[in-house]
């Protein structure tokens, strides 16, 4: 039991007056019923100071399933007197510019980034140890295949010819069946399909995490969400749906941390969950659309998923799409950053690609039907037939006062901390790693730990030397409300305890790297799809020469950006400025029910 108090400084103060209220919240069925009536008056409110909404000219509607938007289409403006600037070298800045060069490869294109790297948040580091070499990853770690979004991502793979690179963690890997959540105040497994009924039905039945789980089968006993109701929280949502809120304390907002690293009490489940969402409008119950999809052998696909899957999937050839089904999670030998590194050599090599680096954008505008910016290190502007801004949504907005709704969407800070122990036996359990729901006691948590990553068991084949990587995800929304963040050594110190803490270990790690990521991760907050309406009619005002794509629009993973960048630049098959790309046509779209098979 690790009980010595933490000499945390600053930071301990205001984590201590922070989290004592954050988790001593506790979701009854009155904040439920008020979390639904406050997300319907802020929708409301929205609508209300902007009745133009209700005209919004829908750029370009897909009318029908089979609607195809080809990026090798000649049949377009963008042609070799185009000249584009794209703003933010992370993965989205450079999938972009990858699909506008293949699109048209002499289109003229700028690339914009603010500091002396490439790549954002994929952040890959080799340490050398002396007896040999180990990867940290900063960012994110593993992708996952079997989604439209990953089919762009394997065939990007195969195109960059990077497929020899690959690794991959089986299906049946200790990391794919061990993932834990701690509460409250061990490790529990969760449940792994196709293991003993009995077993799991004893695990369901033991562990208060699962508390509450009896009365979430009743869910298809309950009524649907009103008419009128157009977004609520994740945790309205659950609750409602499931009879309670134990689950949703403990089981959903781990989840959510380890997603998000956001609260569950302000993210939008409309956003986040679009199927559920879909299925209770539908269906009338979560657990009655998923028997009917399986009865009828439906599954809930997006319009712009079904062009992916129809013109992506079958690119990939037999080998990767094979050896990708078997894996639970993919990285490279390398890491991650491997993929935004073959994206820049491929960039570099068209004599039509620039990169500015360390060249912050300050502003933008239209002027003469084009967008000219304006640099941190330069005097005069630069003109361009258009822009494509990857930055976050609030960094966007502060470029331009057209764009306000862009700033609704908040960003929280996460703090990473690399471990690696010489010792393979530091481990009293091994799996991916574990999660922390927010119904952690502040005495069990005081570090505001998000979740606990097992790097040496997820991947293998990264280091060459034996050893235990572990990875200690801090802060999150649990950090909103703070001006100062904790430095290295408190980093360090924190990320030790916690370990110390749930997992018995006292040895000190051989080697640690401690990242604070600010504004990591946008978050999705209820009525998010509103705001981004109205984004979309804001970025009318610039005659379609300014698109939008990244992180903080339709998802915050990899593969998520690397299908919205491809997205948006199929969408330019018209002509830069004849017929608009906003980046967000999306929005208007509803799932759509497509039989699983067909073509």
């Amino acid at each position: 039991m690790y009980n010595q108090p933490l000499n945390l400084s600053r930071f301990s103060r205001q984590a201590i007056s922070r989290t004592l209220s954050a988790t001593a919240r506790s979701v009854t069925s009155k904040k439920i019923h008020s979390q639904a009536e406050n997300a319907k008056a802020r929708i409301h409110a929205i609508d209300s100071s902007s009745s133009h909404l209700q005209t919004v000219e829908k750029y370009d509607s897909l009318s029908s399933l089979s609607t195809k938007r080809n990026l090798s289409s000649s049949d377009s403006l963008l042609t070799t007197h185009s000249q584009v600037a794209i703003l933010g070298s992370g993965i989205s800045g450079l999938a972009t510019a990858y699909y506008l060069t293949r699109k048209i490869p002499d289109i003229k294109i700028d690339l914009y980034e603010s500091t002396n790297r490439l790549g954002g948040w994929l952040q890959s580091e080799s340490v050398d140890i002396g007896s040999g070499q180990i990867l940290l990853e900063s960012g994110p770690r593993t992708l996952r295949y079997g989604t439209a979004s990953s089919y762009t991502t394997a065939e990007m793979v195969q195109d960059l010819g990077i497929e020899n690179e690959l690794l991959t963690s089986p299906k049946d890997s200790i990391a794919a069946k061990n993932r834990y959540i701690y509460y409250p105040d061990h490790l529990v497994r969760m449940p792994v399909p196709g293991e003993s009924l009995w077993g799991n039905i004893n695990l369901l039945l033991s562990e208060p995490v699962f508390k509450g789980i009896l009365p979430a089968f009743l869910e298809f006993l309950r009524p649907p969400r009103s008419k009128d109701l157009t977004d609520e929280s994740v945790a309205s949502f659950f609750s409602r749906r499931l009879g309670g809120n134990d689950l949703v304390n403990n089981i959903h907002s781990a989840i959510i941390h380890g997603i998000y690293a956001g609260d569950i009490n302000n993210l939008s489940v409309r956003s986040l969950f679009p199927g559920l969402w879909y299925m209770e409008k539908h269906f009338g119950s979560l657990l009655k659309g998923v028997f009917i999809c399986a009865k009828n052998k439906k599954q809930l696909v997006s319009p712009s998923d079904i062009s992916i899957s129809k013109e992506v999937y079958p690119k990939i050839n037999r080998t990767l799409n094979y050896r990708l089904k078997e894996a639970g999670v993919f990285s490279f030998t390398g890491g991650l950053e491997v993929l935004s590194r073959a994206i820049e050599v491929k960039l570099r090599a068209s004599p039509n690609v620039a990169f500015r680096i360390n060249q912050e954008v300050k502003s933008l505008q239209l002027v003469d039907d084009r967008i000219e910016i304006q640099t941190s290190d330069s005097d005069h502007s630069t003109k361009y037939s258009h822009v494509v801004s990857t930055l976050l949504p609030h960094q966007t907005s502060s470029l331009t006062s057209h764009l306000p709704s862009l700033a609704m969407i908040p960003t929280v800070t996460v703090m990473v901390v690399n471990l690696y122990y010489d010792s393979e036996e530091i481990l009293p359990i091994h799996g991916f790693g574990y999660l922390i729901p927010g119904s952690i006691s502040f005495d069990r948590n005081p570090e505001c730990a998000l979740g606990v990553v097992f790097d040496s068991d997820t991947i293998r084949g990264q280091d060459t030397v034996p050893g235990t990587k572990l990875t200690v995800m801090m802060g999150g929304h649990w950090w909103d409300e703070f001006t100062s963040f904790p430095d290295e050594e408190e980093g360090t110190r924190m990320a030790k305890a916690v370990l110390k803490r749930h997992l018995g270990i006292e040895s000190d790690p051989l080697v640690v790297r401690v990242n604070l990521q600010k504004d990591c991760i946008p978050q999705y907050s209820v009525g998010h799809m509103d705001f981004l309406k109205r984004a979309s009619m804001e970025l009318g005002n610039f005659k379609g020469r300014l698109s939008v794509t990244g992180c903080g629009y339709r998802g915050v993973g990899v593969n998520d950006c690397i299908a919205a960048a491809r997205d948006l630049v199929s969408r330019m098959n018209s002509g830069l400025g004849s017929q608009p790309a906003t980046g967000l046509e999306w929005v208007d779209e509803d799932l759509q029910q497509v039989t699983v098979g067909s073509s």
